[in-house]
């Protein structure tokens, strides 16, 4: 478990566009960052990091969670959840990508009383909420500040004071939440509010990340990567926060029109899609243009970058399509089952698709709550007896639409990309 600083008791050191020495400290802050922020894939740049220092693949979760943390300068930030078995490595790839930010982008905790967001003294306006296992996040009041903040960008609460005279407590945003977790689905109300990012549980992800730890044997490298020097990184945050932060997706409307409005979580995912695009354009704004009011302009390519990271999450929330490791549990359940042998245990699941049992133990799991598999045993306890359940649905290719067919879409549309 990570170790959490305690800093309560610590003003904020993060300065705001309208400080006196706002521009100053920018012009500081770009003297450090500045051949980073030209970069023309700084999102490759950090997957380069984070393998440096000791992450294993994993190169879709390390970009959502970096634009994630990133996001909290947007009026509307994105929220991730890391899901994944015990040992998977979470918690590990959430922390380095933390080492590029610096400490007044985010708040982590280990666990949270009902009532502490409300009462304690840290700001957490354009800050990332970080909780490093779903099961810290308290129940009923706790949970609902904490849904409040995410989605309200702000928490009012009514109580009272000493004296029973009533008064309001008001909590500003906004802010975003970073979590980890061993489930394979959350409470229904905060899956809704979050990217569902699900770390590879594979033999050869296994073999990855042992090769790592072999290469860092060998190497002999004893020095904490929490404890290298990132200041370029943290100048770049810093810069970021200090710069307008206001971006136009002006193929927005072209691509709401390309994407089939299937399912009613799409209203969620869709904002989410047009949000990593505005972030992953102020990230890279030093080679994006900007319109006549001074607003950074998107490009396509900023687009494809997200698409490339999101198709499958959202199409899966869309239920466009079925996540892979679902389908290959199906498929092997199906091996495993024949007119001899009706049904079949989790542990021969686990053997077919040679993984551990905990790991084949989720994906089941998965596959029973979205009614492909079934479980015959009643009693707890007892052994799984598995079977088929609902047909998989035929693959429906592409869900979101690809750069060439969102550059068509554009001529049906008033405007261009700029």
């Amino acid at each position: 478990m990570p170790k959490i600083d305690d800093d309560t008791r610590k003003k904020d050191s993060v300065k705001t566009k309208d400080s006196p020495d706002s521009e100053e400290a920018r012009r500081d802050a770009w003297r450090l960052c500045r051949s980073l922020a030209r970069r023309d894939d700084i999102l490759a740049e950090v997957v380069y990091v984070l393998r440096s220092n000791g992450v294993a693949g994993e190169a879709r979760a390390i970009k959502l969670v970096f634009l994630a943390v990133t996001s909290r300068l947007l009026k509307q930030p994105i929220s991730v959840v890391l899901k994944g078995p015990s040992s998977a490595g979470k918690s590990f790839l959430l922390q380095r990508t933390l080492d590029l930010f610096p400490r007044e982008a985010y708040y982590p905790l280990t666990a949270m009383s009902e009532k502490s967001l409300i009462y304690t003294k840290v700001s957490f306006e354009h800050r990332t909420l970080i909780l490093y296992e779903a099961a810290g996040i308290p129940a009923d009041t706790g949970r609902y500040l904490l849904r409040s903040i995410l989605s309200e960008g702000h928490v009012r609460y009514a109580t009272v004071d000493k004296h029973r005279n009533p008064i309001t407590l008001i909590k500003e945003g906004p802010t975003n939440l970073i979590i980890t977790t061993t489930a394979t689905r959350l409470y229904e109300d905060d899956e809704t509010r979050l990217f569902s990012v699900t770390l590879t549980d594979t033999p050869e992800q296994t073999q990855k990340v042992m090769a790592r730890l072999a290469e860092k044997a060998e190497i002999g490298h004893n020095t904490d990567p929490g404890m290298q020097n990132h200041d370029e990184w943290h100048a770049l945050q810093r810069w970021l926060s200090l710069s307008n932060v206001e971006v136009i997706v002006p193929f927005a409307m072209a691509l709401s029109q390309l994407v089939p409005p299937s399912s009613v979580p799409l209203r969620r995912d869709f904002g989410a899609i047009l949000r990593l695009i505005q972030t992953h354009a102020l990230l890279h704004q030093r080679n994006r243009e900007r319109d006549e009011e001074g607003r950074i302009v998107a490009k396509l390519q900023d687009y494809e970058d997200i698409r490339s990271l999101v198709e499958t999450i959202v199409s899966e929330g869309a239920q466009a399509s079925v996540p892979l490791a679902v389908a290959q549990t199906v498929g092997a359940v199906t091996s495993l089952i024949g007119s001899d042998k009706p049904s079949c245990t989790v542990t021969e699941v686990a053997c077919e698709l040679r993984l551990d049992k905990s790991a084949a133990l989720r994906r089941v799991k998965r596959a029973l709550d979205l009614g492909f598999l079934e479980n015959l045993e009643e009693l707890k306890g007892r052994p799984a007896r598995l079977v088929l359940g609902e047909r998989l649905p035929r693959a429906r290719g592409r869900f979101l639409p690809d750069i060439e067919q969102l550059q068509e879409g554009l001529q049906g549309c008033s405007g261009t990309e700029g």
